[in-house]
């Protein structure tokens, strides 16, 4: 699994969901499973979830959230992984 550039998102986009499986190209035909947790390790929020067959993240966050930063893990059924970070929210 090849890993692309962190991802920044904004909050409005969490809703309708974001496809992290855009981050990862895996081999051809692989079987990708993904998982999710907050950069820190600990588990998502309860608002944030992750699909982990398609690899889509959404969640409404409450308000004041702020920034989240989530690594997200790609793995294929070879054993094949690769991690990436995103940072949601809009730290301006």
């Amino acid at each position: 699994v090849v890993l692309q550039p962190v991802l920044q998102v904004p909050p409005f986009d969490l809703a309708q969901g974001i496809a992290v499986d855009r981050l990862f190209s895996p081999p051809a035909g692989a079987q990708v499973t993904y998982r999710a947790t907050l950069a820190d390790g600990r588990p998502l929020p309860g608002w944030l979830r992750i699909d982990a067959q398609s690899g889509r993240l959404q969640g409404l966050p409450p308000a004041g959230v702020g920034v989240v930063e989530v690594r997200i893990v790609a793995q294929t059924s070879d054993g094949q992984s690769a991690q990436a970070r995103i940072r949601l929210g809009d730290d301006r």
